[in-house]
């Protein structure tokens, strides 16, 4: 289903985070969304799924999630936080990707299995994961979004201390969920490998959007020196 963001506005006191933001990626779109630190990406993701408050609409297809319960509104929005190490985690990557079946009110090992598949990983099924490296961990973490087999992702700076190799692999995963109809929304610094990846971007400063189209048309020389500097 489509996903559309209107007007979205977040606060804390004495600041704004984001200034009326709106956005537009259909099924089947990757829609990156870049700019620096502290231009408000990750607060961008972390309230369309519902994780800050904000006012504003987020329409996944004709609902407005911003009125539905946490539990109805997972069913629909999966995110995935920034990368964090696996240190301390004694679940095995089975146990983590199976257990994107819960929003749907049960562990889920055949859909599980299925992503473990098509990303190639099945092989890391009964690692536990604070055994894996940084690209395995990611991994991990996308075949748990492609389990959930929610209409809209979210990827928080999903290539974040990896490698080229396994930043290709990751995007090109996330390439893969869209194929399968999810409309897909990734916030990242690294705009030279998502940029083959996404269809549309979106860049920000200061809590707004600076410029928003089709991916060739915004991450221009241009448009990257005004808003990086």
């Amino acid at each position: 289903m489509r996903l559309v963001v209107r007007g979205l506005v977040v606060e804390v006191p004495g600041r704004r985070l984001l200034d009326g933001v709106s956005l537009e990626v259909g099924a089947g779109e990757v829609l990156g969304v870049f700019g620096p630190n502290g231009a408000g990406k990750t607060t961008l993701l972390r309230a369309i799924a519902g994780l800050m408050r904000g006012r504003g609409h987020v329409y996944v297809g004709p609902v407005d999630v911003t009125g539905l319960r946490a539990a109805e509104r997972a069913r629909l929005v999966a995110y995935l936080p920034p990368h964090v190490g696996g240190e301390g985690f004694s679940l095995t990557v089975l146990d983590l990707v199976a257990m994107a079946g819960y929003p749907r009110g049960r562990r889920d090992e055949e859909a599980a299995w299925r992503a473990l598949r098509e990303l190639g990983i099945e092989h890391l099924a009964h690692r536990r994961l604070d055994t894996l490296s940084a690209g395995e961990l990611q991994l991990a973490l996308v075949a748990h979004a492609l389990a959930r087999e929610a209409e809209v992702v979210l990827v928080d700076e999903p290539t974040a201390f990896l490698d080229l190799a396994n930043r290709v692999k990751v995007m090109a995963a996330l390439r893969r969920l869209a194929a399968r109809g999810a409309a897909v929304v990734v916030a990242t610094h690294d705009v030279l490998v998502a940029h083959r990846f996404v269809d549309k971007a979106v860049l920000m400063k200061g809590g707004r959007v600076h410029a928003a189209g089709p991916a060739d048309e915004v991450l221009t020389p241009d448009n990257l020196s005004e808003v990086y500097g």
